[in-house]
């Protein structure tokens, strides 16, 4: 299969987060008398703040869920850009492709922590949680891409790190990369189309394709 549009997830795949992300999330909840592990965390990644929050079941989930977002930018020095991601994108873009974010971050979110970086000038679209009603794993937000970008499900890639980025992209009838640099597989990518371990093999799967 031949992908024109191609679709990303923003953390743990395009840039480590985890840590920054478990950190503060561990740091907020602490002050709030709930204390976890980052094993027990985990399920956080990939799905908007304030679900996260509700699923911890936190006694005001919008209040901890800001707290968590400011405490994640003191964070920020511990994150960095994957190897082979800004050159896999400038390859992208010389190909012809379509390229464009779709998160679980919201709109302000966007904003603080993602546009900073350079190589998001090339996306065609970032798709925010603030965009669709309902997020990953749902379809809504990849189904909103497409639109946007007037592309065509069957002709569209996601890749992403968590079973939330392939349900959500078994649902809008897209294929699948697994982002295998920053995923943690517990034997959940098996309906997956491509497994990547690296950037670059992205390269070599849509050119033998």
């Amino acid at each position: 299969m031949t992908y024109q549009t191609i679709l990303f997830d923003f953390d743990g795949t395009l840039v480590d987060t985890e840590k920054s992300v478990l950190t503060s999330l561990q740091i907020v909840l602490a002050r709030h008398g709930i204390h976890k592990t980052f094993a027990e965390l985990e399920f956080s990644l990939g799905i908007p703040g304030l679900n996260a929050m509700k699923q911890l079941g936190v006694t005001d989930p919008v209040a901890v869920g800001r707290e968590w977002s400011a405490e994640a930018l003191l964070h920020k020095k511990s994150v960095t850009i994957f190897p082979g991601i800004t050159k896999l994108i400038q390859q992208l873009k010389q190909t012809g492709h379509q390229i464009g974010i779709v998160t679980s971050k919201n709109e302000a979110e966007v904003r603080d922590e993602i546009t900073i970086y350079p190589f998001t000038k090339q996306m065609a679209i970032i798709v925010s949680a603030s965009d669709t009603k309902l997020h990953k794993p749902k379809p809504d937000p990849l189904l909103y891409a497409i639109q946007q970008l007037n592309s065509d499900a069957f002709d569209t890639l996601y890749i992403g790190d968590t079973e939330y980025d392939l349900k959500a992209a078994l649902g809008a009838g897209t294929g699948f990369a697994v982002a295998g640099w920053g995923a943690h597989d517990h034997g959940q990518f098996k309906q997956a189309t491509y497994y990547l371990q690296q950037p670059q093999q992205l390269l070599t799967q849509l050119t033998l394709n």
